[in-house]
């Protein structure tokens, strides 16, 4: 048997947009991960510490940079469901968009590398990552 754990940062309550199966163990954190990062990571490193997870997947938006610096020990996996060029697509239409889609870009990318696996959607974005 296995157990699958579902943590939110926060969810407030809300129901998810499916059903999910009643033996699914939801955790909601409660604080904002993107502008309380320290406390959403202490939060997250905790309660991971209590669940000890042998596998930990992000979708790698915020909570992929608390995610890698948890000390729990599980296999941190994460997974983009982006193109790597999402920020120069959002902001890239002047100069500062710019300059601000390629710092995202390349923290993405330091932060990325922390994780023991990477996975994305095709073969194609693939290449982009690499």
């Amino acid at each position: 048997g296995y157990e699958v754990h579902i943590i939110t940062a926060r969810q407030k309550g809300r129901k998810e947009f499916f059903t999910l199966s009643e033996r699914i163990v939801r955790h909601d954190l409660d604080t904002n991960d993107r502008m309380f990062l320290l406390k959403y990571r202490k939060r997250l490193d905790s309660l991971l510490r209590i669940i000890r997870p042998d596998i930990t997947v992000t979708v790698c938006d915020n909570g992929l940079y608390a995610v890698t610096r948890c000390t729990d020990g599980s296999v941190k996996l994460g997974e983009f469901h982006f193109s790597h060029e999402k920020f120069m697509l959002k902001y890239g239409s002047n100069i500062f968009g710019r300059i601000y889609a390629a710092f995202r870009t390349k923290r993405l990318e330091k932060a990325v590398r922390k994780l023991d696996r990477f996975v994305v959607l095709t073969k194609a974005d693939k290449e982009d990552w690499l």
